[in-house]
């Protein structure tokens, strides 16, 4: 198998995991997506809206969080690119 096709392979696999990863997240939980609220917590709360029933605070969502959200999914697909590449060529090598 060339390095083409193994950065291929992996660039493919990591794009699927990441959608597959992103239906989960919006169908079962949010934590799913650990990159993308790394970079959310990475930039902070928005401001307060209010505070729900239980006295917890709700925060508004800005452009800023929208874009660190975007980015955590780019990253994910970097992150698993990688990985999915350095096992394509540990197991290629065998």
């Amino acid at each position: 198998m060339t390095k083409l096709k193994k950065l291929f392979l992996a660039f493919v696999a990591s794009i699927a995991l990441s959608c597959a990863q992103f239906w989960l997240a919006m169908t079962f939980s949010k934590k799913i997506l650990w990159q993308s609220h790394l970079m959310l917590l990475a930039v902070g709360p928005g401001p307060v809206l209010g505070y729900d029933t239980s006295g917890k605070p709700m925060y508004e969502g800005t452009p800023v969080h929208m874009v660190a959200a975007y980015f955590g999914l780019i990253l994910g697909v970097v992150i698993y690119a990688a990985i999915f590449y350095f096992l394509l060529k540990r197991k290629t090598s065998k």
